[in-house]
Protein backbone atom coordinates (compact mmCIF):
# COMPACT_ATOMS: atom_id res chain seq x y z
CA UNK A 1 0.00 0.00 0.00
CA UNK A 2 1.25 3.47 -0.91
CA UNK A 3 0.29 5.90 1.84
CA UNK A 4 -1.34 9.13 0.67
CA UNK A 5 -3.06 11.22 3.29
CA UNK A 6 -5.80 13.52 2.03
CA UNK A 7 -6.62 16.49 4.24
CA UNK A 8 -10.07 18.04 4.52
CA UNK A 9 -13.60 17.06 5.41
CA UNK A 10 -14.62 13.48 4.71
CA UNK A 11 -18.03 12.26 3.70
CA UNK A 12 -19.07 9.34 5.87
CA UNK A 13 -20.91 6.54 4.13
CA UNK A 14 -22.89 4.38 6.54
CA UNK A 15 -23.79 0.90 5.36
CA UNK A 16 -25.75 -1.21 7.81
CA UNK A 17 -24.80 -4.60 6.39
CA UNK A 18 -21.46 -3.81 4.79
CA UNK A 19 -21.06 -3.71 1.04
CA UNK A 20 -22.31 -6.47 -1.15
CA UNK A 21 -22.67 -7.16 -4.83
CA UNK A 22 -22.91 -10.34 -6.81
CA UNK A 23 -23.39 -11.85 -10.24
CA UNK A 24 -24.43 -15.35 -9.22
CA UNK A 25 -25.82 -16.28 -12.64
CA UNK A 26 -22.61 -15.38 -14.42
CA UNK A 27 -20.88 -18.76 -14.48
CA UNK A 28 -18.54 -19.29 -17.39
CA UNK A 29 -15.80 -21.72 -18.21
CA UNK A 30 -12.85 -21.00 -16.01
CA UNK A 31 -11.58 -21.51 -12.51
CA UNK A 32 -13.49 -20.27 -9.44
CA UNK A 33 -11.44 -19.39 -6.35
CA UNK A 34 -12.91 -18.29 -3.06
CA UNK A 35 -11.52 -16.97 0.19
CA UNK A 36 -10.83 -13.82 2.18
CA UNK A 37 -8.46 -11.23 0.75
CA UNK A 38 -8.78 -9.03 3.84
CA UNK A 39 -9.13 -9.96 7.51
CA UNK A 40 -9.98 -7.46 10.23
CA UNK A 41 -8.31 -7.14 13.62
CA UNK A 42 -4.89 -8.24 12.40
CA UNK A 43 -1.63 -6.57 11.40
CA UNK A 44 -0.21 -7.91 8.14
CA UNK A 45 3.44 -8.46 7.30
CA UNK A 46 3.62 -4.99 5.75
CA UNK A 47 2.86 -3.52 9.17
CA UNK A 48 -0.68 -2.43 8.38
CA UNK A 49 -4.14 -3.11 9.75
CA UNK A 50 -7.46 -2.06 8.20
CA UNK A 51 -10.56 -0.47 9.66
CA UNK A 52 -13.70 -2.45 8.88
CA UNK A 53 -15.11 0.37 6.73
CA UNK A 54 -11.81 1.25 5.01
CA UNK A 55 -12.92 0.13 1.54
CA UNK A 56 -16.67 0.86 1.84
CA UNK A 57 -16.75 4.34 0.35
CA UNK A 58 -14.59 3.60 -2.69
CA UNK A 59 -16.09 0.22 -3.59
CA UNK A 60 -19.62 1.64 -3.45
CA UNK A 61 -18.70 4.91 -5.17
CA UNK A 62 -16.68 3.35 -7.99
CA UNK A 63 -17.32 -0.34 -8.60
CA UNK A 64 -20.91 -0.69 -7.42
CA UNK A 65 -22.22 2.63 -8.74
CA UNK A 66 -20.57 2.23 -12.15
CA UNK A 67 -21.25 -1.52 -12.36
CA UNK A 68 -17.57 -2.26 -12.96
CA UNK A 69 -15.72 -5.44 -12.12
CA UNK A 70 -12.83 -5.64 -9.69
CA UNK A 71 -9.97 -7.19 -11.70
CA UNK A 72 -7.83 -10.11 -10.61
CA UNK A 73 -4.24 -10.18 -11.81
CA UNK A 74 -0.98 -12.02 -11.26
CA UNK A 75 1.67 -11.01 -8.75
CA UNK A 76 0.60 -7.33 -8.83
CA UNK A 77 1.56 -7.09 -12.49
CA UNK A 78 0.06 -4.44 -14.75
CA UNK A 79 0.53 -5.83 -18.26
CA UNK A 80 -1.96 -7.58 -20.52
CA UNK A 81 -0.36 -10.94 -19.75
CA UNK A 82 -0.92 -10.34 -16.03
CA UNK A 83 -4.71 -10.16 -16.37
CA UNK A 84 -6.21 -13.26 -14.79
CA UNK A 85 -9.92 -12.66 -14.11
CA UNK A 86 -12.36 -10.72 -11.98
CA UNK A 87 -14.27 -10.83 -8.73
CA UNK A 88 -17.80 -12.11 -9.35
CA UNK A 89 -18.99 -12.10 -5.72
CA UNK A 90 -17.85 -9.96 -2.83
CA UNK A 91 -19.11 -9.58 0.71
CA UNK A 92 -17.85 -7.78 3.79
CA UNK A 93 -18.65 -9.50 7.07
CA UNK A 94 -17.43 -9.44 10.66
CA UNK A 95 -14.33 -11.44 9.73
CA UNK A 96 -13.14 -9.56 6.65
CA UNK A 97 -13.83 -9.32 2.92
CA UNK A 98 -14.80 -12.62 1.32
CA UNK A 99 -14.70 -13.00 -2.47
CA UNK A 100 -15.31 -15.51 -5.21
CA UNK A 101 -13.05 -14.88 -8.19
CA UNK A 102 -13.40 -16.15 -11.75
CA UNK A 103 -10.05 -16.93 -13.37
CA UNK A 104 -10.89 -16.54 -17.05
CA UNK A 105 -10.09 -19.30 -19.52
CA UNK A 106 -9.07 -16.43 -21.85
CA UNK A 107 -6.24 -15.35 -19.53
CA UNK A 108 -2.89 -15.61 -21.33
CA UNK A 109 -1.44 -17.87 -18.64
CA UNK A 110 -4.63 -19.75 -17.68
CA UNK A 111 -3.11 -23.25 -17.78
CA UNK A 112 -0.03 -22.07 -15.91
CA UNK A 113 -2.20 -20.41 -13.26
CA UNK A 114 -4.11 -23.64 -12.71
CA UNK A 115 -0.91 -25.63 -12.40
CA UNK A 116 0.75 -23.18 -10.01
CA UNK A 117 -2.34 -23.24 -7.78
CA UNK A 118 -2.52 -27.04 -7.83
CA UNK A 119 1.19 -27.21 -6.92
CA UNK A 120 0.71 -24.78 -4.01
CA UNK A 121 2.89 -22.05 -5.51
CA UNK A 122 0.21 -19.41 -5.98
CA UNK A 123 -1.24 -19.50 -2.48
CA UNK A 124 -3.33 -16.44 -1.69
CA UNK A 125 -5.00 -13.14 -2.49
CA UNK A 126 -3.35 -9.76 -2.08
CA UNK A 127 -5.12 -6.42 -2.45
CA UNK A 128 -3.58 -3.43 -4.18
CA UNK A 129 -4.47 0.23 -3.89
CA UNK A 130 -3.81 3.43 -1.98
CA UNK A 131 -4.50 4.52 1.57
CA UNK A 132 -6.16 7.94 1.59
CA UNK A 133 -6.51 8.22 5.36
CA UNK A 134 -4.58 6.46 8.09
CA UNK A 135 -3.32 6.71 11.64
CA UNK A 136 -0.08 5.67 13.28
CA UNK A 137 -0.54 3.27 16.19
CA UNK A 138 1.96 3.69 19.00
CA UNK A 139 2.81 1.60 22.05
CA UNK A 140 3.20 2.75 25.66
CA UNK A 141 6.75 3.93 24.83
CA UNK A 142 5.38 6.20 22.09
CA UNK A 143 6.96 3.99 19.43
CA UNK A 144 5.06 3.41 16.18
CA UNK A 145 4.02 -0.25 15.98
CA UNK A 146 1.97 -0.23 12.77
CA UNK A 147 -0.24 1.81 10.46
CA UNK A 148 -4.02 1.53 10.71
CA UNK A 149 -5.69 2.21 7.34
CA UNK A 150 -8.90 4.19 7.86
CA UNK A 151 -9.88 4.72 4.23
CA UNK A 152 -8.47 3.22 1.04
CA UNK A 153 -8.86 2.88 -2.72
CA UNK A 154 -8.96 -0.67 -4.09
CA UNK A 155 -7.51 -0.99 -7.61
CA UNK A 156 -7.20 -4.76 -7.96
CA UNK A 157 -6.68 -8.05 -6.16
CA UNK A 158 -3.76 -10.27 -7.12
CA UNK A 159 -2.99 -13.97 -7.00
CA UNK A 160 0.36 -14.16 -5.21
CA UNK A 161 2.86 -16.68 -3.91
CA UNK A 162 3.35 -15.04 -0.49
CA UNK A 163 0.34 -12.97 0.69
CA UNK A 164 1.07 -10.18 3.18
CA UNK A 165 -1.83 -11.57 5.20
CA UNK A 166 -1.02 -15.22 5.77
CA UNK A 167 -4.70 -16.02 6.30
CA UNK A 168 -5.68 -14.59 2.88
CA UNK A 169 -5.51 -18.01 1.25
CA UNK A 170 -7.97 -19.22 -1.37
CA UNK A 171 -9.44 -22.55 -2.32
CA UNK A 172 -10.69 -23.90 -5.62
CA UNK A 173 -14.48 -24.00 -5.88
CA UNK A 174 -15.90 -26.14 -8.68
CA UNK A 175 -17.59 -23.79 -11.15
CA UNK A 176 -20.45 -26.25 -11.64
CA UNK A 177 -21.24 -25.94 -7.92
CA UNK A 178 -20.92 -22.13 -7.93
CA UNK A 179 -22.87 -20.57 -5.09
CA UNK A 180 -24.20 -17.09 -4.48
CA UNK A 181 -24.21 -15.27 -1.19
CA UNK A 182 -27.81 -16.17 -0.52
CA UNK A 183 -26.42 -19.66 0.12
CA UNK A 184 -23.26 -18.80 2.04
CA UNK A 185 -24.82 -18.42 5.46
CA UNK A 186 -27.23 -21.32 5.20
CA UNK A 187 -26.62 -24.62 6.91
CA UNK A 188 -24.33 -27.06 5.13
CA UNK A 189 -26.05 -28.68 2.21
CA UNK A 190 -25.28 -32.11 0.83
CA UNK A 191 -23.95 -32.28 -2.69
CA UNK A 192 -24.67 -35.08 -5.13
CA UNK A 193 -21.83 -37.14 -3.71
CA UNK A 194 -23.18 -36.74 -0.18
CA UNK A 195 -20.41 -34.44 1.03
CA UNK A 196 -21.52 -31.42 3.03
CA UNK A 197 -20.17 -28.17 1.65
CA UNK A 198 -20.46 -24.55 2.67
CA UNK A 199 -17.59 -22.32 1.60
CA UNK A 200 -18.09 -19.60 4.17
CA UNK A 201 -18.52 -21.84 7.22
CA UNK A 202 -15.56 -23.95 6.15
CA UNK A 203 -13.32 -20.90 5.85
CA UNK A 204 -14.45 -19.41 9.15
CA UNK A 205 -13.40 -22.55 10.99
CA UNK A 206 -9.83 -22.30 9.67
Amino acid sequence: MKLIKVEGKKDILKISNGFFFENTKEVREGLILDGYFKKWDSVNENGASYAKDSYDKFINHYFVRNKLNVPINLMHGSGFGDLAGKIVNMKKDTYGIFIQALISRHAVHFENIKGLIEDGILQGFSDEGFATDFELIKNENNEVTHVNILEAILTKVSLVDIPAEGSAQFQIANATNFIGFEDLNKKDKKTKDGEKKNSLSRLLKS
